[in-house]
């Protein structure tokens, strides 16, 4: 787990070591008149820019939608098998025990039940999957866009739609928690009861608030 940890991290620094090397202030303003000084990429040629940039896109983005489809496959798969290996082990030891046709019926309910389970578990995380997908596809996109076409939009339309995919890229790490919790039947029963708790908490504290300023004393001036 350390040695994992250790070479991502590692992996990322010598992927930002490129943005780092080539970058420069550039001056902004009239002719004659700096205005302000910024900071852009200043890269030798656009070939090892545009290099970069579909690496960063495999790496950030094709590997990580592949390995999560791949993963949560062979986990459908291992589930599914382990539930039919399972059923076949339990009829083994208890076929002895009951008749033949009420132990296929009650073993037939026992599995579709624990198939209905796993199918529950790989919506979920198919869903995130998906969400993962669709949140870093427009910025991914849009990046190439803005590298091999820079010319097809406008600065101002540019920078709106780098804003717009950039937001929702980001909101995958919240999405992730939501996804996981909300789909869950148990966590999703107990966020209910909460809610009604803090609900039920949240009128009894206005009722206490309402009744003290009706009880409270009436302050008179005399002139």
């Amino acid at each position: 787990m350390l040695l994992n940890a250790t070479f991502i991290w590692l992996s990322a620094f010598l992927l930002s070591i490129p943005i780092c090397i080539f970058q420069g202030t550039v001056p902004v303003g009239l002719p004659g008149l700096h205005i302000y000084y910024k900071c852009v990429e200043l890269w030798p040629s656009p070939f090892f820019k545009g290099t970069y940039t579909v690496m960063i896109l495999v790496l950030q983005f094709a590997i990580p939608t592949l390995a999560l489809l791949v993963t949560h496959i062979h986990i459908r798969s291992h589930l599914n098998a382990r539930i039919f290996r399972t059923d076949s082990v339990q009829d083994e030891c208890k076929g002895y025990q009951q008749s033949d046709g009420q132990g296929t019926s009650m073993n037939h309910e026992r599995l579709k039940r624990d198939l209905r389970r796993n199918t529950r578990a790989t919506m979920v995380l198919l869903n995130i999957s998906i969400v993962f997908t669709m949140s870093w596809l427009p910025w991914n996109s849009l990046n190439l866009l803005a590298e091999f076409h820079p010319n097809v939009m406008s600065p101002k339309a540019l920078y709106l739609a780098f804003a717009i995919c950039h937001m929702a890229a980001m909101s995958s790490s919240v999405t992730n928690p939501i996804l996981y919790g909300w789909l869950n039947s148990n966590i999703r029963r107990e966020m209910v009861r909460m809610s009604w708790v803090i609900a039920k908490a949240g009128q009894l504290w206005f009722r206490i608030a309402a009744l003290r300023v009706i009880t409270k004393p009436c302050n008179k001036t005399t002139l």
